[in-house]
């Protein structure tokens, strides 16, 4: 009988902990999204462009995530910089998919703040 009431609470717990892994990963999408929403909304400020306008851009940063397996947050971050640079939407997504191919890509897309101080070092 205890062996029996054990198992059931093993069971129910296990199922506690995968629904909950499940509604964190959820809730950490959805927090990704708003995020990368907001940082390509800055973007269209920045360029003048509308968000319609800077699909290539949001395609070149999902294209380039799915590659190298980085979040597309700090992608769009880097882009973010690199537009703030006076750089063109064309150039910025050429210079993103450049960056992404150099060595240095993991540590400049991951720090982002690297990233600008090198530029204004150039």
């Amino acid at each position: 009988l205890f062996g029996s009431a054990l198992k059931n609470v093993l069971r129910y717990d296990i199922a506690r902990r995968v629904f909950y892994a499940f509604a964190g990963a959820v809730e950490q999408g959805v927090k990704d999204a708003i995020s990368f929403e907001r940082e390509m909304i800055k973007i269209s400020q920045v360029s003048g462009k509308t968000m319609q306008e800077l699909k290539g851009l949001q395609r070149t940063v999902t294209s380039l995530a799915t590659s190298l397996g980085v979040s597309s947050g700090s992608l769009i971050k880097v882009g973010l910089i690199l537009k703030q640079t006076g750089l063109s939407v064309k150039d910025t997504e050429t210079a993103m998919r450049a960056l992404a191919k150099t060595e240095l890509a993991p540590t400049l897309l991951l720090r982002p703040t690297l990233l600008l101080k090198l530029l204004i070092l150039v």
